[in-house]
């Protein structure tokens, strides 16, 4: 039994370790960052000796979001060699579908043929497999339905390919577009916490690539993968009959498709790689990089989605929660998997087990800041020194939570701006770190929508 005296030695130990931990990482990943852009500049342009390889576009989709139109288009201006859309229940989708297409603003070119397909089941793994099977393309390339490319965009996903023979899958780093045009080219309250998260994403992305070639994740929003490895027949049983808590719960899994394919590639040895956007990371309000087909010819692989701008936008959140918590309790427990993992890719497999104990660290800060508030009352009076302390603790956890935000904090916002989008984003990261929780409650939950 610890002694009620030791207690707040081992808060205060806990939380000193917690803030050494985000400093060190934060301020790693700010220097590393600038560097990944020129360590990979020459893989944005195909090698001139081998041939740029045939590509095939495969999205799922259900009731086919209202972006689904734009998004073909977009992908339509980069001449992929096929778009195969695959619906699901009831029949009338798939002909549904197939009426959207005719309105397409600009017409298929002779080389790029759209092919429309129906699975058994409305379960976007399922659907996926289909899709891969179907493609007989060098590259196949899994897109959201609401996902929008520059025109340049296939020319970079697949550049690094002719370039690196035991590359298996290129990630673009993700935009957010504004989900309504109503209100021009800002950005609404939700979508600004979501552009900024995503800046993190990418930041982690470039610096566990630079240290080891992993990353936590994959992109699920647009992603290029070596088609061989999709069709092979091992993969096909394992991503369609994986289940959410182990063999025999009859929970197969639905979405986290990007999770099981970054697993997927590290356990057999394949390479992945980051492409760097230059915007870093994010398209900026003036809507530099719209993604339409209608737009100019962009800078790289610009690859952007839209958002919920609501607070249902953390129905998504939940979603990928409970895909990070089974893909991180696989990827770096203490089985087969993991063992690959941390012998291949070491600071990436840390980082899941720094995201799982990540999701509890509010009530480490929660007990500092109580200790550093309460132990200074004599009743009503709180003594100015442990008032000092209290502060200088929530100093801490302000500055360590934002530090590794800073770059994007400071790149787009100026003045009273930037303390309201840090306060308000401060708050968004507290409330992530309460859906994971619940996630880690509800991970039984197999829903893709």
């Amino acid at each position: 039994m610890v002694k009620v005296e030791f207690m707040p030695t081992i808060i205060h130990t806990l939380f000193n370790i917690l803030l050494c931990h985000r400093y060190l990482t934060s301020l790693l990943s700010i220097l590393l960052w600038p560097i990944y852009s020129r360590r990979t500049a020459r893989l944005l342009f195909p090698s001139p000796s081998s041939p740029e390889p045939t590509a095939t576009i495969v999205c799922a989709t259900i009731n086919a979001s209202s972006n689904l139109l734009s998004s073909i288009d977009s992908w339509l201006a980069n001449l992929p060699n096929e778009i195969i859309i695959i619906t699901a229940p009831p029949a009338h989708n798939q002909q549904r579908i197939s009426d959207l297409l005719s309105s397409l603003p600009h017409r298929p070119p002779p080389s790029t043929r759209i092919t429309v397909l129906a699975a058994e089941a409305a379960n976007k793994r399922q659907q996926l497999a289909l899709g891969f099977r179907r493609s007989a393309s060098e590259i196949t390339i899994i897109a959201d339905d609401d996902t929008t490319w520059s025109p340049s965009t296939l020319r970079a996903l697949l550049s690094p390919f002719t370039h690196l023979p035991r590359l298996g899958a290129v990630f673009p780093e993700v935009q957010i577009r504004p989900s309504s045009h109503a209100r021009g080219s800002g950005f609404g309250t939700w979508e600004e916490l979501a552009r900024i998260r995503l800046f993190g994403d990418a930041i982690d992305g470039r610096t566990s690539m630079l240290l080891d070639g992993g990353v936590f994740c994959g992109s699920g929003t647009t992603a290029a993968y070596r088609g061989a490895i999709l069709r092979d027949a091992a993969f096909q049983r394992f991503f369609t009959a994986e289940e959410a808590l182990g063999r025999g719960t009859n929970r197969k899994l639905n979405a986290g498709d990007d999770q099981t394919l970054t697993r997927w590639l590290c356990t057999r040895g394949w390479d992945v790689l980051v492409l760097p956007h230059s915007d870093y990371g994010v398209v900026g309000a003036e809507g530099r990089a719209a993604g339409t087909s209608g737009g100019g010819r962009g800078r790289g692989g610009e690859v952007a989605t839209t958002m919920r701008d609501s607070w249902r936008h953390f129905g998504q959140v939940l979603r990928w929660s409970r895909s990070d918590w089974l893909a991180n309790l696989r990827a770096a427990g203490p089985g087969g998997e993991g063992r690959v993992a941390w012998r291949r890719q070491p600071f990436t497999a840390w980082t899941r087990v720094a995201w799982c104990l990540g999701s509890f660290t509010f009530v480490v800060e929660f007990l500092r800041l109580w200790d550093g508030w309460a132990s200074g009352k004599a009743g009503w009076v709180i003594s100015s020194k442990k008032r000092g302390d209290a502060w200088e603790v929530l100093a801490h956890v302000v500055l360590s939570r934002l530090l590794r935000y800073l770059p994007f904090l400071l790149w787009h916002y100026r003045g009273i701006k930037a303390v309201v989008v840090s306060v308000l984003f401060l708050g968004y990261l507290y409330m992530q770190q309460g859906v994971k929780v619940w996630a880690l409650l509800t991970l039984g939950d197999v829903n893709w929508t």
